[in-house]
């Protein structure tokens, strides 16, 4: 019977982890699946200003107010663009994202990307804030080049 005893024992713990195992894989995608949303909605945040900027810059008298809250904007998502894409949130996982696995598998390189737009967008929105319309418009190509620099390499791109 004690043979019996230990047997039973070490059964119901391999199914007690098994099954903790898949609530442990299920969070954990539910997790990388939170993290593209987030990321998703954050990279759209950041592209509507973006479009808000360069549609007041093609007018004949751009709307500062809302080009400075715009470009406001764009700094304040660029500050926080590293914490968009954590590990596991890739494409490897099967979910549905537009990010490339060389995001995680070349992160010097997409942390210098990074790094470039983090150096350029906080000069959008310095000259907004100085009203500098000639400024901005030279500064909104230095922005685009570099959201381009990471595209090129580590966005799918789109049809």
């Amino acid at each position: 019977m004690r043979t019996r005893s230990k047997t039973t024992k070490f059964i119901m713990g391999a199914i007690l982890a098994a099954g903790g195992m898949q609530a442990y894989i299920a969070a954990a995608d539910q997790n990388a699946q939170q993290g593209v949303e987030t990321r998703q909605h954050n990279l759209k945040e950041l592209g509507g200003a973006f479009k808000e900027v360069r549609d007041q810059l093609r007018k004949p008298q751009p709307d500062m107010a809302a080009v400075t809250q715009a470009s406001g904007k764009i700094d304040q998502l660029v500050a926080q663009m590293h914490t968009w894409f954590p590990a596991g949130s890739g494409p490897a996982k099967g979910i549905e994202t537009d990010a490339k696995p060389e995001i995680w598998s070349d992160p010097q390189g997409f942390s210098a990307a990074l790094t470039k737009l983090k150096t350029e967008a906080p000069k959008l929105h310095t000259f907004a804030k100085a009203n500098d319309v000639d400024g901005l418009k030279k500064q909104v190509g230095a922005v685009g080049g570099a959201c381009k620099g990471c595209h090129d390499k580590y966005r799918v791109p789109e049809e």
